[in-house]
């Protein structure tokens, strides 16, 4: 007598082994989605980051006692880089004996590198993804004031070359 084979059976048996195959590749598959959105996606905003390390190394520098070398050059006395600031969407103002407010709008400061410092006072649009972010800080110098603005807009993108 000759056995049957259960065709039901194989199929079932066929399926069950593809299963565990399927999966793994399902698995592989989101991991390759999941890792391109995170590298490809969105860029780093970083600009109240720049504007704020910018503003604390300018303070640094005034607090050391550079205000002699500041009228002269402001790039060299600070140890910034010229090149990176006028060529990125930095900007600097330094304003001496004038608070905050005016600082803003002040035409003979010590130092200014960039334009457009009103935006600095727009609060309305501060959610904005492309708007500037500024930090504005005071501090007194041998009794002296001194207002510093600084702003960035520089927008890091990840994945991407210009």
């Amino acid at each position: 007598m000759m056995f049957q084979k259960n065709k039901r059976a194989q199929v079932a048996e066929q399926l069950a082994s593809g299963g565990p195959f399927f999966f793994l590749m399902f698995v592989i598959l989101a991991g390759i989605v999941i890792g391109s959105v995170l590298f490809f996606g969105s860029g780093y905003d970083s600009r109240k980051a720049d504007a704020n390390f910018l503003n604390y190394k300018i303070q640094g520098c005034l607090l050391n006692g550079n205000l002699d070398k500041i009228s002269g050059d402001f790039y060299k006395s600070c140890s910034l880089n010229k090149d990176a600031v006028e060529n990125n969407k930095i900007m600097i103002k330094v304003c001496k004996g004038v608070s905050q407010n005016d600082c803003i709008t002040e035409e003979n400061s010590v130092f200014s590198a960039g334009s457009n410092f009103q935006a600095c006072k727009f609060i309305g649009v501060q959610k904005n993804k492309a708007y500037l972010k500024c930090t504005i800080k005071e501090i007194y110098v041998n009794g002296v004031l001194f207002s510093i603005i600084t702003g960035s807009n520089q927008q890091v993108t990840v994945g991407a070359t210009k």
